[in-house]
């Protein structure tokens, strides 16, 4: 009497992963970036002149610092 057919003894038409065979067609290709935002570089100048004032600044303080200055009008 023949096995009922069940996910691990199914037969496939493609490889050992299951999956059916791509058709020919073209490959997608990569979105190229359009480089730091001018939000972005206004943060790491502000991350870069509070590490010079303190080695042990975090990120996250450039972050709330350049929003307080941003709010302001400064940045």
């Amino acid at each position: 009497m023949p096995k009922k057919e069940t996910r691990r003894n199914k037969k496939t038409n493609g490889g050992g992963c299951g999956l059916a065979k791509l058709q020919g067609g073209k490959r997608k290709t990569r979105k190229q970036s359009k480089g730091a935002s001018s939000w972005v570089q206004g943060v790491m100048r502000v991350f870069k002149e509070l590490k010079s004032k303190n080695p042990a600044t975090r990120f996250r303080d450039a972050l709330k610092e350049a929003s307080k200055r941003k709010k302001a009008g400064k940045l």
